[in-house]
């Protein structure tokens, strides 16, 4: 399309557009010839703009006037599509930048969701894995101290088979000393009393101060201790342990008494046999052999002593050893 120029014309008091495609001082030399001329129209006697000759001019400027007045507009009008069409090129190679880029973005998350996913997975399978361990290491573990339990238990055993063995062909050592009986007692009262409670147990005592003998401490000890735990066992929840240590004559009297219920008359005389069990359920859960009264007799007796047992409903069960003191 041709570029056009347009300039203007005052003519009585209204401005006129003229344009064309001729440069714009040629155009405004067009609207100074027609200044002239309607200035010569003016100057012809009897000169009435009412003629028709300067109708016919002015009708021809008004007509230009529109027809160059519309041509700028639309002239405008196509500017003003050619902006917005680059704008909205623009705006469009936007949009697409932006959704490509809003793609990219979406894909590089999926990418990323299933990662996640993959890895949420995997720790999942670590869970199982750690848990299975977990379980077998505790039935490991389990398994490792019922081993360790069975292997002290046969160790006891093994000790206590050889400490009868000795006693029997009279090989046990004779390590006989002064002794402080009572607080031997004493001492093997304290750590009971704890079990006692957790068992439901009152644990009370009766022991006259500065009682001694000439023995084997270590094992008076395990006298000592071997009655408690066989009372304690037996005397049930809100039963009740007496330990009674006392002089007699020439000799200590050393008694334990429990409540609970009494002893049956036909296990009274096999009670310190070896592997002996007056109940043998409640032996067998609290991990004994039936050794602990064959031992304890067997420690009496070699200290020169006497070990009995009495057991009735109304006056409960008592252990009495009589020991001498020389």
């Amino acid at each position: 399309m041709d570029t056009k120029n347009y300039t203007q014309v005052l003519i009585d008091g209204k401005i006129y557009t003229l344009g064309g495609t001729e440069d714009e001082a040629y155009l405004q030399k067009a609207a100074s010839y027609v200044n002239e001329k309607n200035m010569q129209l003016r100057g012809i006697p009897g000169f009435s703009k009412q003629s028709a000759d300067y109708q016919q001019v002015m009708i021809q400027l008004n007509i230009a006037d529109d027809y160059f007045k519309a041509l700028d507009h639309s002239e405008q009008m196509e500017e003003e599509r050619n902006r917005m069409e680059k704008e909205s090129y623009s705006l469009k190679h936007e949009l697409v930048s932006t959704q490509m880029k809003l793609e990219a973005v979406l894909k590089d998350l999926e990418e990323r969701q299933v990662q996640l996913e993959e890895t949420a997975s995997h720790l999942a399978k670590l869970e199982r894995e750690n848990r299975n361990l977990t379980r077998q290491n505790e039935r490991l573990s389990q398994e490792r101290a019922e081993a360790v339990t069975e292997a002290e238990q046969m160790k006891e055993l093994v000790d206590d088979l050889l400490f009868l063995a000795k006693s029997d062909a009279a090989r046990q050592p004779a390590a006989r000393a002064e002794t402080a009986m009572s607080e031997v007692a004493l001492g093997c009262l304290l750590p009971f009393e704890s079990v006692a409670f957790e068992a439901g147990v009152a644990l009370k005592h009766r022991i006259t101060p500065g009682l001694s003998l000439r023995g084997d401490e270590g094992q008076l000890r395990r006298l000592v201790m071997i009655l408690l735990d066989n009372a304690v066992k037996y005397a049930g929840p809100g039963g009740t342990v007496t330990f009674t240590l006392e002089r007699h004559q020439e000799r200590l009297r050393l008694a334990v008494h429990n409540t609970g219920e009494p002893i049956p008359p036909e296990h009274l005389p096999h009670l310190f046999e070896r592997f002996y069990r007056a109940d043998a359920a409640r032996n067998r859960s609290g991990g004994g052999y039936g050794l602990g009264l064959a031992i304890a007799r067997s420690i009496v007796e070699g200290h020169h002593g006497r070990l009995t047992v009495t057991s009735t409903a109304a006056a409960g069960t008592t252990f009495t050893a009589l020991l001498p003191r020389r």
